[in-house]
């Protein structure tokens, strides 16, 4: 098995008169095969393991033997998931395991209970996915016939990588994606996505029964056993809709987020384009926990990652091209640069009428495209925002660990002091000379109690290179999963490039 981490230590800078912490890279590592691999999620667990799945079509991935399925097993070197768990620091890896059947499957997301067993969820084309006794649902309802019939997963690993504790699929006759999962403290799996399906599983006490439009988000609940259903509902309304992400707020709710085009379910006139929803649901009553909340603007808008912070506030980002984004007064920038540029925004919940109301919001990006993908917050308020770019000019800092763009696509960090409206630390990830250019971004990112940044992401690059924090290790191919984490000083004021 072929896993490296690299422990560097990073000196400060000084700009004028201004000292300007350089953050402490107290782990990297490259993290994949010879071939593409692919991040999309890193969570932690209250003792601070560390845990990221994805998927891969190299055949060498490192798995570990004990793993549930330590070989890929999938037909002409296809896309299989995989989940794998780090030991605090990264100085260890627990387990390393391949999660799919004989034929394509995507692990999106990945969330932990207390006992550190992990729930991945995704999506599987495989009509035989590795189903457990007793599972929801043992057979493929879409019938695995292909992308048209894929079906969304359900699996809970145990501590150790090396059994399903439970495995299901989860879905309709049409095609499913789980995009998020939260347990809570019953260990009840939620589990949020979309879906084409004219019937997938709803219960009777749903908020949306039937299916309508082209495709439906959906939030379902299964119960520790992942044998029978708690709940499930279709979200949206006449047209198309799509749940990206969500996230608890404490009290038994759920924000889900992600873009609709349905004027029934955003409440307003007809749209020509998707427009981004952060929408509240209360798991205790099995109801909405408020009215959903629009944002965006004219053009395309969609939101693709929610988190909480300490006080309740809810943070977003997301993607838009709308001309006329509601940006804040004391944004950092107010208007539209590029083609397409990242957003984020911060939202309170008036406790009295249920309502959210957003009370900052700012545009992020280029003279190019940028995506807003992930997004975390720490326990200062210190908000850091990931995702993609092809704009050059997407501002960084001079404390940057890659200060220029050097391809076409890559990922980017960039972390904004509590409040927003100043850049404390923005940077790119990733550089080389790799030919392959395949959605290179930052993925996921995750904040522990001592505020210490963990960072997912893609990239098509030998090394991080440019600053004296350069990475030492290579990855094995031209689109490796690369897992970061960061602590970052006390706020100072940062100049922008």
């Amino acid at each position: 098995m072929r896993f490296v981490v690299a422990i560097i230590a990073c000196a400060q800078v000084t700009l004028g008169m201004v000292l300007l912490p350089r953050p402490l890279v107290r782990f990297a590592g490259y993290f994949g095969g010879r071939d593409k691999d692919a991040v999309n999620a890193v969570a932690l667990d209250q003792n601070g393991y560390i845990y990221v799945v994805g998927s891969t079509d190299s055949p060498d991935f490192p798995s570990t033997p004990d793993a549930v399925r330590a070989e890929s097993g999938v037909n002409n070197n296809d896309w299989v998931g995989f989940a794998a768990k780090f030991a605090p620091g990264a100085r260890r890896v627990v387990y390393s395991t391949f999660i799919g059947g004989g034929y394509r499957t995507f692990a999106k997301a990945v969330a932990v209970d207390q006992a550190g067993d992990a729930f991945v969820v995704g999506t599987t084309c495989s009509s035989n996915f590795p189903v457990t006794p007793n599972a929801f649902e043992a057979r493929a309802p879409g019938g695995g016939k292909g992308v048209e019939g894929c079906d969304a997963f359900v699996a809970k690993l145990d501590a150790s990588g090396s059994r399903y504790l439970y495995a299901t699929y989860l879905g309709g006759s049409g095609s499913d994606t789980a995009t998020s999962v939260w347990v809570d403290a019953l260990g009840d799996a939620w589990v949020a996505g979309y879906t084409t399906s004219p019937d997938f599983p709803v219960t009777g006490d749903a908020v949306m029964r039937h299916m309508q439009g082209t495709r439906k988000g959906f939030l379902a609940g299964l119960d520790p056993q992942g044998k029978h259903l708690l709940y499930g509902t279709y979200l949206g309304g006449a047209g198309d809709d799509c749940v990206q992400a969500m996230a608890s707020g404490g009290n038994s709710t759920l924000f889900l987020v992600g873009a609709s085009d349905s004027a029934d379910f955003l409440k307003g006139p007809a749209r020509k384009y998707s427009e981004g929803f952060v929408l509240p649901f209360s798991v205790e009553r099995r109801s909405l926990a408020g009215p959903v909340l629009p944002i965006g603007g004219a053009g395309y808008t969609a939101a693709a990652a929610v988190t909480v912070g300490l006080q309740g506030e809810i943070y977003i980002a997301g993607t838009t091209n709308s001309l006329d984004f509601p940006a804040s007064t004391n944004a950092f920038q107010h208007r539209m640069k590029g083609s397409s540029d990242a957003f984020w925004a911060r939202l309170q919940r008036d406790m009295q009428t249920e309502r959210l109301r957003i009370t900052y919001a700012s545009l992020v990006g280029g003279s190019q495209y940028t995506s807003g993908d992930a997004i975390t917050v720490d326990r200062n308020g210190a908000v850091t925002l990931g995702g993609r770019t092809t704009s050059a000019d997407l501002p960084v800092t001079p404390i940057a660990l890659v200060p220029n763009l050097r391809r076409t696509e890559d990922a980017y960090l960039m972390r904004f002091a509590p409040g927003g409206s100043r850049l404390e630390f923005g940077s790119f990830v990733g550089g080389g000379t790799a030919q392959t250019v395949f959605n290179a971004g930052v993925n996921g990112l995750a904040t522990d109690e001592s505020g210490n940044l963990y960072v997912a992401a893609m990239v098509n690059a030998p090394t991080l290179i440019g600053t004296n924090c350069a990475l030492s290790t290579r990855p094995a191919g031209n689109l490796e999963a690369l897992i970061l984490e960061l602590t970052f000083g006390v706020s100072q004021t940062a100049d922008v490039r």
